[in-house]
């Protein structure tokens, strides 16, 4: 049986927060909420722990994860590899590698090692459930096995411990990816010059889902449907999601798509549908060259 992090309802129900909030107070203690468990952990055992106390309980977790789930159980002849190479995938958590790219990088570093190693070594953690690799959405094998990777790691936290700074939007990305296996099996991502951050089927058809913080920059607003609309063309399908925070898309002098506040949820017939993600946003619906499209 598949063992999943906490999922931000569950949070919510630890903290004793409402997850069904329509008040400004409620929202703003959801937020507040959600800022808090991205720059924590999904690890239930751990949340209640002081910052200090959590980052070494998570290095000791990490540690044990290594040496009993993965370097005992496959006979790791490469100790220091394996921990690079964990660390080095940690880091990148829902960003594009490159099998190939980190055997060039680790050679460059005077590392002794194999492609077929590296391989091998991911294939490890990924058995032992620390990480997911998401191929790109395509029914060729061959397209999918000469193309980059996405990388998921099974917590957060974890990407917390071992980068330089905080990035609350992979963070986000990782957060509705598990909340997605809860309930999805197969998930991919798709790219041509945009990238889309996930594409899976279901009963429904085929889903295309980006995540981001917020949509109140112009850029990234602009980068987030450009990338949803080209992947509605290319697949043929009449809608697609965005899923993030902020309070407001605003459009720019006074034009755009008509805002509708609510509070999404992934699950009980809303937001993705399935699992138990509450994330206090908007949800709009416009009209691109006779595509609908929800956000």
């Amino acid at each position: 049986m598949e063992v999943f992090p906490f999922s931000f309802l569950e949070y919510l129900t630890w903290r004793d927060i409402p997850a069904d909030a329509v008040s400004t107070r409620g929202k703003t203690l959801i937020k507040s909420a959600l800022d808090d468990f991205l720059v924590g952990t999904s690890l239930p055992g751990l949340m209640a722990l002081e910052a200090h106390f959590r980052q070494r309980a998570l290095q000791d977790y990490l540690d044990l994860i290594m040496f009993k789930d993965i370097a005992e159980r496959f006979k790791v002849d490469n100790y220091p590899l394996l921990k690079r190479l964990l660390s080095f995938l940690i880091a990148n958590s829902a960003n594009l590698i490159s099998i190939n790219k980190i055997f060039t990088d680790f050679r460059s570093q005077g590392l002794s090692l194999s492609k077929n190693t590296l391989y091998q070594y991911t294939g490890y953690l990924e058995a032992a459930g620390i990480l997911s690799l998401l191929p790109i959405y395509s029914s060729n094998q061959r397209v999918q096995s000469r193309n980059p990777y996405k990388v998921m790691v099974l917590d957060h936290g974890l990407k917390n411990l071992v980068s330089l700074q905080k990035d609350l939007g992979r963070n986000l990305e990782s957060l509705v990816y598990w909340q997605l296996r809860r309930h999805t099996g197969k998930i991919c991502y798709w790219k041509n010059s945009h990238e889309t951050d996930f594409v899976y089927s279901d009963h429904q058809g085929l889903n295309l889902i980006n995540v981001c913080v917020d949509m109140n920059r112009a850029e990234t607003r602009k980068r987030e449907l450009d990338s949803l609309v080209a992947a509605m063309r290319k697949f043929n399908i009449a809608q697609a999601k965005n899923y993030h925070i902020g309070h407001g898309c605003q459009p720019e002098h006074g034009s755009g798509p008509s805002k509708r506040h609510q509070f999404l949820e992934m699950g009980a017939g809303r937001g993705l549908r399935s699992g138990s993600l509450a994330i206090s946003g908007i949800v709009d619906e416009t009209s691109t060259d006779g595509i609908k499209l929800a956000y």
